[in-house]
């Protein structure tokens, strides 16, 4: 786990989840592989793979997790979660003439939650 960073903590300030909901930031996937081709997933594992998505836990409701056994998440864990799960939104912004900036949201009942990603680069 890490500090949520100043804008994160300004999304955790804006969009407050409720009763067992959780706020999510989705980690963005550009969809290509390393050599610049699109990805398409061709294996059972791969479909499997992509079925699911990245992100850091902003914020979570008064009910979230309460019936949960060790490890809990917390915020600012990066989790793995259902990739159709929940209520996405974005928060676009653009500041002084700078390229219009997207962050990809999410608000995803506690279930939908399937690991926290405890050896991956927390940073």
């Amino acid at each position: 786990m890490r500090e949520l960073t100043e804008k994160e903590k300004e999304f955790a300030r804006k969009y407050v989840p409720i009763e067992f909901k959780v706020l999510l930031i989705v980690d963005e996937v550009d969809g290509r592989t390393e050599s610049g081709l699109l990805f398409k997933p061709d294996t059972a594992r791969d479909r499997q793979q992509v079925s699911q998505d990245r992100g850091r836990i902003l914020g979570l409701g008064g009910s979230a997790f309460g019936d949960f056994k060790d490890p809990m998440p917390k915020i600012g864990d990066r989790v793995l979660m259902n990739k159709h799960a929940g209520y996405r939104f974005s928060h676009r912004e653009k500041v002084d003439g700078s390229p219009r900036t997207d962050y990809d949201l999410r608000i995803v009942n506690d279930k939908d939650i399937n690991m926290i990603l405890m050896e991956e680069d927390n940073g």
